[in-house]
C-alpha cells in the first residue's frame, strides 16, 4: 500500500500453499516474513521491488511467528517448533537457536536482548551474541 496514493499493488502471488505469519524490518530496509506454513522464509527487498524466498525447509505447521529484529538478524518466535528461527540480514542465513517453544509473541528490547512470550506463564530472554550486553 502507497500510502501517499493509497494504491495496492501486488508484488508476488505464491502458488503454493502456505501462509507467513509476521514480518520485521532490518536494519537494511529489507522485510522479512516469518514462516507459518511454509518452508521458506520471505525476504522483501522495497527499494529494488523485488520479492525472494529464502529456502528452509522443515515439516510441520505453525511453526514460527511474531518476528522481531535485534541488529543485523530477524528472530521469529517458535510456536510450534522447538527453536527460535534467525535470519542473518546482511548474508540470508538462516540458522536455529534452541532452547525455546510454545511462544506467541517476540519483541526485541533497547537492551537489544529479544523476549519471547508464551500462551500462559513465564517469559524467556534470548541475549544474541552481536549485542553489547
Amino acid at each position: 500500500l502507497d500510502p501517499g496514493t493509497e494504491r495496492i499493488e501486488v508484488m508476488q502471488r505464491f502458488t503454493e500453499g502456505g501462509e507467513f505469519d509476521g514480518a520485521a524490518v532490518a536494519p537494511n530496509g529489507r522485510i522479512y516474513g516469518c514462516p507459518k506454513e511454509q518452508g521458506t522464509v520471505l525476504k522483501v527487498d522495497p527499494d529494488r521491488n523485488l520479492v525472494a524466498e529464502l529456502t528452509f525447509t522443515r515439516p510441520g505447521t505453525d511453526k514460527w511467528s511474531h518476528p522481531a529484529a535485534s541488529g543485523s538478524r530477524i528472530y521469529c518466535s517458535p510456536t510450534a517448533a522447538a527453536s527460535i528461527l534467525a535470519v542473518d540480514s546482511l548474508t540470508d542465513a538462516i540458522t536455529l537457536i534452541t532452547g525455546a517453544t510454545n511462544h506467541r509473541a517476540g519483541v526485541a528490547g533497547a537492551d537489544g536482548a529479544v523476549y519471547l512470550f508464551p500462551p500462559a506463564t513465564g517469559t524467556v530472554k534470548y541475549l544474541p551474541a552481536e549485542s553489547s550486553m
